[in-house]
């Protein structure tokens, strides 16, 4: 009983000192008091939120991610897209998961707070391992070569599916260097892409980034989109 009396008048006593504070003072006076308390319930959430993240993530298995950069976002589906491709290799297990991502944006040439953080995004997407294959405007497709995140495609996949990508392979900026050598598929033409104005009928490079997991993945997307 002492102890309910004392506790309603420590309540009361709290509330008065409060009631005659200004907003401003309030937050002060909690945040002084009851900071140890509050940080407590922020680790808390956090470590909450991660370890639902990390068993969601164990619980997938990611079988591929497609980043559409610099693209029109507004009109582009990647669910449908991610779907259709899933039908397209016959099905995905309960737990795959194809990602198909198209809020990356940037210019290479452009200076601002908005592009600088789109390509530090894309940077650390790739330094995580986290994309398969890339689709660039003609501008991120010119800034971005030349550092080594194109896969050189005749390396890595086969003579009969290079001829049946002949009418769209790309060599990249000519340079002696690069002469002879094909580093992206032109899919500008793409009825996947037509349909959502992705691109808007501009150049539409498909990339694949080195050392992807999914390179067989890789192919078949690009042949997805191109219908074949």
């Amino acid at each position: 009983m002492d102890y309910e009396k004392s506790l309603k008048e420590t309540v009361k006593e709290e509330w008065k000192k409060l009631s005659s504070l200004t907003w401003g003072q309030r937050f002060g006076y909690i945040w002084d008091y009851y900071k140890p308390l509050m940080a407590a319930v922020v680790i808390l959430v956090m470590v909450v939120s991660i370890a639902v993240t990390v068993v969601h993530n164990v619980r997938l298995n990611r079988i591929f991610n497609a980043y559409l950069v610099n693209c029109n976002s507004y009109e582009t589906d990647p669910d449908l897209i991610s779907g259709e491709f899933a039908e397209y290799i016959g099905g995905i297990g309960s737990n795959d998961q194809i990602t198909v991502d198209a809020t990356l944006s940037f210019n290479p040439d452009e200076v601002s707070e908005y592009s600088m953080a789109g390509q530090m995004k894309t940077t650390a997407l790739l330094a995580a391992g986290e994309i398969d294959l890339m689709i660039l405007d003609e501008s991120a497709y010119q800034g971005y070569f030349g550092s080594d995140v194109f896969q050189e495609l005749s390396s890595v996949v086969s003579r009969e599916q290079l001829d049946a990508w002949k009418d769209h392979l790309a060599e990249g900026p000519s340079s002696d260097e690069n002469a002879g050598k094909w580093y992206a598929v032109d899919v500008r033409d793409s009825p996947v892409l037509a349909r959502g104005n992705s691109y808007g009928g501009q150049a539409a490079y498909a990339v694949i980034v080195p050392g992807t997991e999914h390179l067989e993945l890789c192919v078949k997307f690009i042949n997805y989109l191109l219908g074949l």
